[in-house]
């Protein structure tokens, strides 16, 4: 029996898709999360980074020597830790019709026998974001690598296929057409209702009617491609149960604090009747990080989970039960200068990461400081207050400058003009801030 059949009596992966827009995680960031899945119990780890050029536009070319050792590594890995190592090709702009297809079909087998030849058993093939939704086309190219090439080769998982239409309740001809006619053991990934949402399990059940199989769900969050100027570290909340034939997270492009909403989601695979978002979430802190750096990181993130000025793709709360705003600017001045103290000394790639944020919410909490002030405040205190908070807004901006070109430093040249400047409690805390000093003014 061949792997794809043995999989497919149980193939409810849990896990993880590099399938976000930005900064990369680089083979080490790679090697880093796939042990963490591993250690955590999850076994699917899927690399799609959007900027990749030999994923999307440069997918018929081979991976320079250096990508390849790599992946080599990386395979080697996965395999100590069983976590299924999916490579996937974005051929969504690729071809025109089938026709053009027809005719650089041998491009598409030639790339997939060269990951192959690596090493890799695990194969996805993308259509989202790019190209038209031609369901006839994709299914031919989908149903022609199972059946000319997975089933050949004997040894391979089930494929992955992420469709151009892959959010929704499927009632439309092309997911239609895909769940009539793709190979029944493909896996086809669906988003839910929206690209970011909490899942609806109605949804999910017309999205499994009209894929004619149990969705293999992405489910973007906590990616914060839509929002980089937010570090989503929040609380775990949003999947219901319901039948799929798996799950994997879109994680950010910060991948050391990524772990943070991978940790729960972990423990939420393991034991669903039982999930406490609340208390997994806090002891999440504990598991990862020595104290003192856990319980700064916590106070952190309660200030650091909204999506900030792109909320309306997806909301999700921040700076919950907040009463005492003057105790949560102390609190969160006094976690931020922990933080820069002792992150360095435990855990510098995540220091490296989150640098930005943590000068952003430093100096929040030093204006929040200074706004509760204005409304006791003489006319003349209230003019040295908005000079000092001044002052400090612009320590901010340049703060926050030098972050973003460090991370434009870090990325691919297509997504050096997408970086942004950290923002902090975009969702309570500022709003908070900037209405003591409208008041006041």
């Amino acid at each position: 029996m061949g792997l794809m059949a043995c999989e497919k009596q149980n193939n409810n992966f849990y896990g993880v898709v590099e399938g976000f827009y930005g900064r990369p995680w680089g083979t080490e960031g790679r090697k880093s999360m796939i042990e963490f899945l591993g250690e955590n119990g999850l076994d699917l780890y899927v690399y799609g980074p959007k900027d990749d050029p030999y994923h999307t536009e440069k997918w018929a070319e081979p991976y320079p020597e250096k990508e390849r050792e790599d992946f080599k590594m990386l395979l080697a890995t996965a395999k100590r830790s069983h976590v299924k190592f999916y490579w996937a090709i974005h051929l969504g702009s690729a071809f025109k019709n089938i026709g053009e297809y027809e005719d650089k079909r041998e491009k598409v087998f030639a790339k997939l026998e060269d990951m192959y030849a690596m090493g890799f058993r695990y194969l996805a093939v993308f259509f989202d974001d790019y190209g038209q939704p031609d369901a006839e086309m994709h299914t031919k190219i989908c149903n022609d690598i199972v059946v000319d090439f997975l089933r050949k080769k004997g040894d391979c998982g089930p494929l992955i296929v992420c469709p151009n239409i892959y959010h929704g309740d499927g009632a439309n001809d092309y997911d239609r057409y895909l769940g009539e006619h793709m190979d029944p053991e493909i896996m086809l990934v669906w988003t839910g209702q929206k690209v970011c949402c909490d899942i609806d399990p109605e949804y999910a059940k017309f999205a499994t009617d009209n894929y004619k199989r149990p969705p293999l769900v992405w489910w973007n969050w906590p990616v914060n491609d839509y929002s980089r100027s937010n570090l989503i570290i929040g609380r775990l909340y949003g999947i219901p149960d319901f039948p799929f034939s798996g799950i994997m997270l879109n994680p950010m492009e910060n991948c050391e604090a990524s772990k943070i909403g991978i940790y729960s989601f972990a423990q939420w695979a393991k034991d669903k009747k039982n999930f406490d978002s609340q208390k997994v979430w806090e002891d999440s802190f504990r598991k990862l990080y020595p104290e003192p750096v856990a319980s700064a990181m916590l106070t952190l993130a309660r200030h650091n989970s909204g999506t900030g000025p792109n909320r309306a793709w997806y909301e999700k709360l921040e700076s919950e039960g907040i009463t005492d705003f003057p105790k949560a600017f102390i609190d969160l001045l006094q976690a931020t200068e922990t933080l820069k103290k002792e992150l360095p000394k435990t855990d510098a790639k995540l220091f490296w990461e989150l640098e930005g944020w943590i000068d952003a919410s430093c100096y929040l909490a030093k204006i929040g400081l200074l706004a509760e002030q204005l409304p006791t405040a003489t006319p003349e205190e209230k003019q040295t207050i908005f000079q000092e908070i001044a002052e400090l807004e612009k320590e901010k901006k340049a703060k926050g400058e030098e972050a973003k070109q460090r991370f434009a430093d870090a990325t691919f040249a297509s997504d050096k003009d997408r970086c942004v400047v950290p923002l902090s409690g975009t969702e309570v805390l500022r709003p908070h801030i900037n209405k003591l000093i409208e008041d006041a003014r």
